[in-house]
């Protein structure tokens, strides 16, 4: 018996189960279409990706440097973030800051007229934004001495700008420095 005639011989006694294999033929090449043209290529590029990532993993740790994963990275995120919020004083501090920087300036041989403030709100993150301005004259060792206090100080200071001028005083060259420092510290509105 012919292929032929076998294949009418099952189409008269039951129509069903040719169809059924010739859709099961077709989604078997659908399926083997779709794996070789679309999911063996993505495969074959996440296969490099990894490989080249754990070269650099690798050649990192040849050269000392620390890998984390990012579940250790993330734990000492929030531990820097916890101990930066415990590191910033309550507004209560701002007199305290003050007198802090009249006394880092009294200290490396320098006086300070008057210090002007601008306070600022930072709703989204509760705090405050404190910009300080002021302006001290010596001579450059004792600003040099008074710009390293200031980067010393355990508090939140970070200078912003410095303008440095020559000051001639009556008996000897100065250097006038004016001054911005920015702090936070924390609001009442938590």
């Amino acid at each position: 018996m012919s292929a032929k005639r076998l294949l009418a011989a099952a189409w008269r006694v039951n129509r069903v189960f040719p169809v059924a294999i010739a859709l099961l033929l077709l989604v078997n090449l659908a399926g083997f279409l779709l794996f070789t043209q679309v999911y063996s290529p993505h495969h074959e590029d996440l296969k490099r990706e990894l490989i080249q990532k754990q070269g650099l993993a690798r050649q990192a740790r040849l050269q000392g440097k620390v890998v984390l994963p990012p579940q250790e990275a993330y734990r000492q995120g929030e531990e820097g973030l916890n101990a930066l919020n415990e590191a910033i004083p309550d507004r209560t501090e701002f007199t305290a800051l003050i007198g802090e920087i009249f006394s880092l300036a009294k200290g490396a041989g320098l006086g300070i007229a008057k210090v002007g403030y601008q306070p600022k709100s930072l709703p989204e993150r509760g705090l405050l934004e404190y910009t300080l301005d002021f302006g001290v004259t010596g001579d450059y060792l004792q600003i040099k001495r008074f710009i390293f206090s200031l980067e010393q100080s355990p508090r939140i200071i970070i200078i912003e700008k410095v303008d440095m001028s020559r000051v001639k005083e009556t008996d000897r060259e100065s250097v006038g420095l004016g001054i911005r420092l920015t702090t936070y510290f924390k609001s009442d509105i938590s």
